[in-house]
């Protein structure tokens, strides 16, 4: 799964929620896996939730999954954090996490109150596109504008705790010369992208590519290893905001074209709320227009689909893997598969055919509560 020696990325192919913190747990807790070095550009705009071995769903959103569950790796948050320092010191102390293990890069960007206030604002623009409104736009802008008064991580922690965890790791240095392993954890998703998603200003604030995610890092492209692209069987989108008298005052926007928007009761699922806003996601039909966009955008070595118990029928089971088996095949691509029934690592599967998998699902609708 993980090429040694290299920086391998897990990254989402769609719109985000479609289950990286479940890959990333998989991936740690896989004895195939050797993690020296977890990464992530994280900001507080996204969490990754996983299942931890008592049953509780737990949620990390500027710590990477796979440093959480390996206690003797380096987690390493990157120059293209984004972070709010109260959150990132709740989550060491809930997750336990020993200082000397966390190294922050000097410039990451640093989220103040000050930031989500401003997007909170029903009149700002991150509220007429129903964004998460942390405020991490607001703080990167200030960061890209060098805002009077903005803060990099090396300046906000110098006279903290957490002073000495400021530094830079030289990923060439400790994958090339000194033979480590790195997995780098990118949130959000491929078509929220603000230069090569689906529709501008209906997006984030960056891009999440395989290339900005190098970038954020300060990793050439020489050292990228494995990358591992996660997927939903229905992709979502953050809900639309509707205020106090009901009436919409943000919407996420559209789908593709190809993709219809339907009802949780289409699926008879319980709906979902999205970890970081509570809100009812949107919820619509898989995109071959963004399997095939993403294909070619992000290149995977390995597809994690997720979220296949929702499928309703082996005709619908086999009719979407043969749809992506044949862009697959007009890409030039062979990626490996993988396939979530559930939110625990045990739910994650593969499976030789189309037939196989839907026996899966089937199987597990019987013991498991969708």
């Amino acid at each position: 799964m993980l090429k040694q020696s290299h920086l391998n990325i897990t990254i989402d192919g769609q719109f985000g929620s479609t289950g990286k913190g479940l890959l990333n747990a998989w991936i740690a807790k896989s004895a195939q896996s050797k993690i020296d070095i977890a990464l992530s550009n994280a900001a507080p705009n996204a969490g990754h939730t996983y299942i931890d071995d008592t049953g509780k769903a737990r949620t990390a959103y500027h710590l990477p999954v796979s440093g959480i569950l390996t206690p003797d790796a380096r987690i390493y948050l990157c120059a293209g954090s984004i972070i709010d320092p109260d959150l990132l010191a709740r989550e060491m102390a809930e997750f336990n996490i020993d200082p000397l293990r966390l190294t922050i890069h000097p410039r990451a960007c640093i989220l103040l109150p000050e930031h989500t206030a401003q997007e909170q604002q029903a009149d700002s623009g991150a509220t007429a596109l129903a964004s998460t409104r942390k405020g991490v736009g607001a703080a990167l802008a200030d960061k890209v504008a060098r805002k009077n008064g903005t803060r990099t991580a090396e300046q906000y922690f110098a006279n903290t705790a957490l002073a000495n965890c400021i530094g830079v790791i030289d990923l060439d240095k400790e994958l090339r010369q000194h033979g480590k392993t790195a997995l780098l954890e990118v949130p959000q998703g491929f078509s929220l992208s603000i230069n090569h998603g689906l529709a501008y200003p209906f997006c984030t604030s960056r891009d999440i590519t395989v290339s900005s995610a190098l970038n954020d890092a300060g990793a050439h492209p020489a050292l990228l290893g494995s990358v591992i692209v996660s997927l939903r069987s229905f992709p979502i989108r953050v809900g639309n905001i509707i205020d106090d008298q009901g009436q919409e005052i943000g919407n996420s926007g559209p789908f593709y074209p190809d993709s219809r928007e339907i009802d949780w009761a289409d699926l008879g699922v319980t709906p979902e709320r999205t970890t970081v806003t509570k809100r009812i996601r949107r919820i619509a039909t898989f995109s071959f227009i963004e399997y095939d966009l993403m294909l070619r955008q992000l290149r995977p070595d390995t597809v994690f689909l997720n979220f296949c118990n929702y499928l309703q029928s082996a005709t619908d089971t086999a009719d979407l893997l043969a749809g992506m088996a044949r862009i697959e095949q007009a890409a030039g691509l062979a990626p490996a598969h993988l396939y979530g029934l559930g939110p625990a690592c045990d739910d994650v599967i593969t499976a030789a055919d189309a037939a196989d998998l839907w026996q899966a699902i089937t199987a597990h609708k019987k013991t498991a509560v969708v």
